[in-house]
Parts: structure tokens; sequence; C-alpha cells
């Protein structure tokens, strides 16, 4: 970011100045820091505030033409600028969103020249190109998944040309990005640009419309995108080097064989026929992992569970109501949570690799918070258990004919997932408890179970102890139960309808 560099570093000099290595600290040492932090606290605001303008100028000036010759030098500076904004703990998150707002509007715009000479200088590496590069793929595809920010969606909706299919500028981007060089080449095939053309190829082929961002595309419009995907196709499927055939070999294995690998059409008819489509998707969900764990670190942080020892059962279901799987049953499951969620689990489910960045996320929370995020997608099997897919949103169904093994594969994640913890903190089986809470049969004083799960999130004991507190007689009783003759028997018998009963019994 030259002009950014030029117009910040006399600032930064003011403060950032070099000193003498014989310099003794004295009495007046922590004086000098302090004041030598704010100095360094007033230039990051005086940064802020260049940044802010300069984020406001470019607004002005885009989206541009690629006609715009005569100020070729001045955009690709702005387009310089962006690609340094967007990339992610450089600067702050706010600044990043507006850089990829712009950017995503410039994409839809089709009027990529400037982006493109940009791109084509741009000094990244492979891991932080892939990350950049998928975010664009995400907002695109999977733009009502739950875990795609609404607004990049909107910039890039806004700016779309209104004879457009919204995917078509995306993937002509894309593979003008993979014909730069070997570096862009590989980044876009690691951001999983194949199959987002399989995805999309697919779909038209079938007559389905996946994650459709508008409806009542024409076929005009269609057609243009199946010639768009056929010249993406063509491009990635024939490179220009070794080093790219060995990347190309890589990214088809586990869904072709060979032949079939310079023939979109053939590709596409293979994944039908051997009913490899569930590959394609985990493949492309797994690149949003990230996204949708952040998002349930947000959903997270919403729950409270204030409940004083010794409650009754009925008081504390009652404070529980926008938590327990009974209430939920009331809300509508087409919630933002419920989108976010589904496809988190989809992806586990479907083979999706999620099992390290999942452990890395819960790793980082505390006892309690590991509790609430595992809780979460238990509630959601549960909930998905009483979904008809005949009747309910396609798009939030998680349970179908085609996936009769998903739930039994994310029970299995699940397990795995604690598997990692230590032998004597269960956050797994205090989410599974809670979850059945509301259906357990009263004989088995469901008030007294959950005090056990509330001392073990919220008390003290743990802070001072570096434990947590044990299960009393009494739970380890319900447990030993479950274990022995099933969750079926200490479950009412009205609240058994679905299968959950059935396929949370691993969790045991």
């Amino acid at each position: 970011m030259d002009m950014l560099q030029t117009s910040t570093s006399s600032l930064s000099d003011a403060v950032y100045t070099a000193t003498s290595s014989s310099t003794q600290w004295g009495p007046g040492a922590m004086a000098g820091k302090a004041i030598l932090a704010m100095g360094k606290a007033v230039v990051r605001s005086a940064e802020y505030l260049v940044i802010s303008r300069r984020l406001s100028n470019i607004k002005a000036a885009l989206p541009c033409s690629d006609n715009d010759l005569s100020q070729q030098l001045n955009l690709e500076a702005m387009f310089d600028d962006l690609l340094d904004l967007s990339r992610p703990t450089l600067y702050p998150e706010a600044f990043r969103m507006q850089a990829m707002q712009l950017i995503l509007a410039q994409i839809a715009s089709k009027e990529i020249y400037h982006l493109l000479c940009s791109i084509s200088k741009w000094e990244i590496d492979h891991d932080e190109l892939v990350s950049f590069l998928s975010e664009i793929i995400g907002v695109v595809l999977f733009s009502k998944r739950g875990f795609i920010d609404e607004k990049l969606v909107s910039a890039y909706m806004a700016a779309l040309p209104h004879d457009s299919h919204p995917w078509s500028p995306c993937i002509s981007f894309l593979t003008k990005i993979a014909e730069l060089n070997d570096h862009m080449f590989s980044g876009v095939l690691g951001a999983r640009f194949l199959e987002m053309i399989l995805w999309v190829s697919g779909s038209q082929k079938q007559g389905k419309r996946f994650d459709k961002i508008v409806d009542g595309a024409c076929s005009e419009e269609l057609t243009v995108l199946e010639n768009t995907c056929l010249e993406a196709f063509t491009m990635l499927s024939d490179p220009s080097s070794q080093y790219l055939s060995l990347l190309w070999v890589e990214q088809v294995t586990g869904l072709f064989s060979r032949h079939l690998t310079r023939s979109l059409f053939g590709m596409v008819n293979s994944l039908t026929l051997q009913h490899l489509w569930l590959v394609v998707e985990a493949r492309l969900l797994t690149m949003h992992a990230d996204a949708m764990l952040n998002m349930m670190r947000q959903h997270g942080q919403l729950f409270r569970l204030e409940v004083p020892f010794g409650i009754q059962y009925t008081e504390a279901a009652r404070d529980l109501s926008d938590y327990l799987p009974r209430s939920t049953f009331l809300h509508s499951i087409s919630t933002l949570s419920a989108r976010f969620l589904r496809n988190f689990l989809l992806c586990a489910g479907i083979g999706g690799d999620v099992h390290s960045k999942t452990i890395e996320y819960l790793a980082r929370l505390s006892y309690k918070k590991q509790v609430v995020a595992l809780t979460q997608m238990i509630q959601h099997l549960v909930l998905q258990s009483h979904v008809d897919p005949s009747t309910a949103e396609p798009a939030m169904v998680l349970f179908t004919p085609k996936t009769p093994d998903l739930a039994r594969n994310i029970v299995q994640f699940l397990k795995d997932i604690s598997a990692s913890f230590q032998s004597t903190e269960s956050p797994l089986l205090d989410a599974t408890l809670l979850n059945i809470l509301p259906f357990i049969h009263i004989r088995w004083d469901p008030g007294r179970v959950f005090e056990d799960i509330y001392r073990r999130m919220y008390s003290p004991f743990h802070r001072r102890h570096k434990s947590l507190p044990s299960y009393r007689a009494h739970t380890l009783e319900l447990v030993s139960r479950i274990r022995s003759f099933g969750l079926c028997t200490v479950v009412n018998e009205v609240d058994r309808m679905g299968d959950w009963v059935y396929f949370l019994q691993p969790l045991f």
C-alpha cells in the first residue's frame, strides 16, 4: 500500500525513532515508556484516520470501467491498497470488510482489468491467497447458508448487471486469475475452484439451483453460465507446466478416473452416477469451516445460564426457554443460527475435513463455553429429527433419504472431538445431558441432574482446583441406566418421536 505507507510514515517517524544502545534506564524509565505508548496510540489513531479517508476516496471512484485507461496508474494504486487491506489480521476487521465489499462490487461489475493488474503483482503467500479466493467463492456460492456476511453479499449483488447470472462474473474472474501465473493457478485450485465449477455445472444439468442468490434466471443467462464454466474447466484441465499438472491430478483424486479429467460433462455425469456430489459439497464447505465456527462463537455469546443452586426444575426450565430443545420447537427452524449449524454439521457428516479446526476452536474456550458449543450441535440434531423433508425448506433439511448415515456420522464426529479432551473432563456428556433433561421422566428428578451440570459449568471449584466437581450419585445412576438399558428407557414416551433417542445413544 504505497500511498497509505507514504501517508503514515511521517507520523510513525515522529515516535518510532532510533535510540542509542548505551541508553541507561533510570527512575523515569516507566514514565518514559508510558509517554512512548501514548505517542504510539496517537500515531495509530492518525493512521486509522488516513486509512478511513483513503477508503472513502476509493469508494467514490469505484466500480471503475476497463476503458478508463487515462487513470490506470491511479486505479491500480487503489486496488493495490484494497488488496492489502483485505488481508486478515493486518488491519482492523472493519477496514478489511470495506475493502472486500469494494473488491466484490468490482468483480460483479465484470470490469476487472485494473483489479487483475494489481493482483498480477500482488506479493501474497499461498495460504493467504487461498483464503482470499475462498471467501469470494463463499459469497457467491453460499450466500444463503448463514455463515457469509450479508454486507459482502449485498455489495456483490448491488453491482451485478441486470442481465448476468450471479455466478458468472465470479467464475470469469477466477479463470482470469488462474491464467496469470503458476502461483495464482495453484491458489485458485486450492480454493476449490474446480469443485465450484462442477457444483454449478451439475446444478444446471440436473435442473437444480443450489444456494441461488436470485431466482428467475433466464435461459440466456444460464447458457452464458454454462459456457463460462466450460471455458474455466478447459483452462484448468490443461495446465501449462508439469508442476501444475501434478496439482491438477491431486485435485481430481477421489472424484474421477483419469480418462474423465478432460471432459466437464463426463465429470458431471460420473459424479451423478457414483453419488459423489456430497464429496464435492464437503470439499467446498470445508473451506468455510472457520467462518462457521466463528458464527458458532458469536451465537454462543448470547447464551446465559443464571440459575441459583437449589432452584426447582420447573423454574430452571423456564429460565432456559431460549436454550433447551423442547422450547426451541416453538420457534421457526429457519433461523440464521439453524442455517450455519446445519451446514457445519452437514460438512462434518459428509466427510468434510473439520476435525482439527474444531478441536483448535474448542481448545480456546473455557469449559462452560465448550459445553455450550457442543450443546448447540446436539440440539440441532434433535431438532432435525423432527423435521419433515417433504414440507420443510430444502436449505434447512439436514437428514434426507440420500444421507441415511448422516446422524451417525455426526455423532461419531462429536465422539472423536470429545476424545481429544482430558478424561476427567466431559463437556460432551454434560452437553448431551442438558439436551435430554426436558424429556426424561420426572422420577429421575431432572432438577438434581441439572444442578450437577450447573455446578460443573459455573462453580469456582474448577478454577481453584483445576478440576471439575464430580457427578453426584443420582446423575451417575441416570447415566448408568442409559448406558445399560438405552436412552429410550428414561425418556417420556410422548417425547420419543423422531430418531434422536437412538442416534444420541452412543454419546453416553
